[in-house]
């Protein structure tokens, strides 16, 4: 019988310490993320600017329909971008907030909009890493370059980066 994640048998997982359950479980997330992310870059090609409204109202590749607000209120002082739920009567979803400078770089825009799709996906368990790996494969750009362009984003606004 299969637990689901393709390693293991049910009994294999009940037999894992904490430590080796919580790396599995950490490596079956990854796993995850990486599939969706192919699975998105086969149904739109790789992410832009020019694409992006319509990627994020597929569900097959966002949890949820999102959209993008430019507003810095919204953020706080470390913030460049953040997901936040909106619900009324006719509608549910997500805005991704993003700082008020990038309204004017579409690479900018596409690269902070893409990192936050984990988030809106998966909830709090997503760290930093999930965010970029996501990002990188559904834009194509290659991981490091990806990255750095995060940071990019980051120094530009002054922000703090942990």
């Amino acid at each position: 019988m299969s637990c689901g994640c393709g390693q293991h048998s049910c009994g294999d997982v009940q037999d894992l310490n904490q430590e080796d359950l919580a790396r599995e479980a950490t490596l079956q997330l990854q796993q995850h993320i990486h599939n969706l992310a192919e699975s998105c870059l086969k149904l739109h090609g790789e992410l832009s600017f020019q694409k992006l409204e319509l990627f994020l109202l597929d569900e097959d590749c966002v949890r949820y329909p999102t959209t993008i607000a430019f507003d810095s209120n919204r953020l706080a002082p470390h913030q460049f971008a953040q997901p936040v739920w909106q619900s009324s009567a006719d509608q549910q979803g997500y805005v991704i907030y993003l700082h008020e400078s990038l309204r004017d770089d579409p690479q900018a825009t596409l690269m902070a909009a893409s990192y936050m799709i984990p988030v809106i996906n998966y909830g709090e368990v997503i760290e930093d890493r999930h965010c970029a790996l996501f990002g990188s494969a559904v834009t194509g750009i290659p991981l490091d370059e990806y990255v750095s362009g995060i940071l990019s984003i980051a120094e530009r606004l002054q922000l703090q980066v942990a």
